[in-house]
């Protein structure tokens, strides 16, 4: 059975979506137009957006998974297909070799690729593996090491083409501890959305009622998070990003799992309101307007700031990045339509604009 690719969507996960999508231009923003030490805020906002769009994976392919609507050889297409847009971006938009910096359509295509036959297993397995792989993180970034210095290797210097002088164990190191966004721990993020798919589609917390120990487990999250996060210590800078999640620490971890449990319990309850609209819009493609937020930042803001050669000050940082979103609105409201006049568009046009 092929789903109707303009069935109806799911409105709380456009809304969380687009959340993602907010913070990824105003933490892309904020990298682009501040001189380092950046604002705190930005730290903070940089954080977010990733752990987002990957929770959302691992929930979407349970979704998929429970209704057995797609088999297995779809979403090694998609993962395929992720793979290859994430080194193209690499190589187009970054100027570094592909495969090696672990941007953040690395890890959703590997959660594409690993998470549906993981929901085969016992609900203890996936678990336990969460687990492991959040307790393991800070242990491995002790022992092998994480680094200030990017993760990617640049493919020109000065219009000649550099060596790749990578080895096998560098190459699985960033994948797992030091890329921008490693298997360690942001893989895990991906598998507890898969809890988060159950909790849903069982109604085994009925979640649209009020739960006072959900919100309590959250704030306890939220607070530990944040707790930790005083003593951990944080990584100067990569490149010119800087953020709470360099590394991604257990503080980090629980900090941004306690945001989004309670905005995504928020969001259940509040989903219908009309002030949630735009940010719903935004959701809907939003890997399209992720690979337009790279180009933005790479072919316009970058140039801009260094013919300008100073820093954005903060009413140019923010009236840039509404202005972004607002031609996000537009181009999403003109896909709205497209997507009505649309029959039976490719699927690789469908991963695109949404389906």
């Amino acid at each position: 059975m092929i789903p109707n690719w303009r069935a109806a969507r799911d409105v709380p996960i456009d809304i969380l979506r687009g959340t993602g999508v907010i913070f990824m231009v105003f933490a892309y923003m904020g990298y682009f137009c501040f001189d380092f030490p950046h604002p705190y805020p930005v730290q903070f906002l940089g954080g977010f957006a990733p752990v987002i769009f990957l929770f959302l994976s691992g929930y979407m392919l349970t979704s998929e998974f429970n209704e057995k609507i797609r088999p297995f050889s779809y979403f090694f297409k998609r993962s395929l297909f992720l793979f290859l847009l994430a080194g193209i971006v690499d190589v187009l938009f970054w100027d570094v070799y592909p495969f090696l910096s672990m941007n953040i359509l690395y890890p959703i295509a590997v959660s594409t690729l690993l998470i549906y036959p993981i929901l085969s297993a016992p609900e203890s397995f996936r678990v336990a593996l969460v687990i492991i792989i959040f307790l393991l993180t800070p242990i491995f970034q002790s022992t092998t090491g994480y680094h200030a210095t990017p993760p990617e290797v640049l493919l020109f210097r000065k219009g000649v083409l550099v060596p790749l002088q990578v080895g096998l164990s560098e190459w699985i190191h960033r994948w797992f501890i030091d890329g921008w966004f490693p298997l360690f721990p942001f893989f895990g993020f991906s598998l507890l959305g898969t809890f988060w798919g159950k909790i849903r589609n069982s109604y085994q917390l009925k979640i649209r009622e009020d739960h006072k120990l959900f919100y309590i487990f959250s704030v306890t999250l939220f607070c530990v998070g944040l707790l930790l996060l005083q003593f951990e210590t944080e990584i100067a800078f990569r490149g010119n990003f800087s953020g709470i999640l360099f590394p991604p620490g257990l503080g980090y971890i629980f900090f941004i799992l306690g945001v989004l449990a309670i905005w995504a319990r928020v969001l259940e309850i509040r989903a219908n309101s009309i002030l949630l609209l735009p940010i719903r819009l935004l959701g809907e493609s939003s890997l399209l307007f992720y690979i337009f937020t790279v180009v933005i930042m790479k072919k316009i803001i970058e140039p801009i700031r260094e013919k300008n050669s100073g820093e954005f000050n903060f009413s140019e940082y923010l009236a840039t990045g509404v202005g972004i979103l607002v031609f996000f609105l537009i181009t999403s409201l003109f896909l709205r339509y497209f997507k009505r006049r649309m029959k039976n568009p490719p699927v690789l046009l469908r991963l695109f604009i949404g389906g």
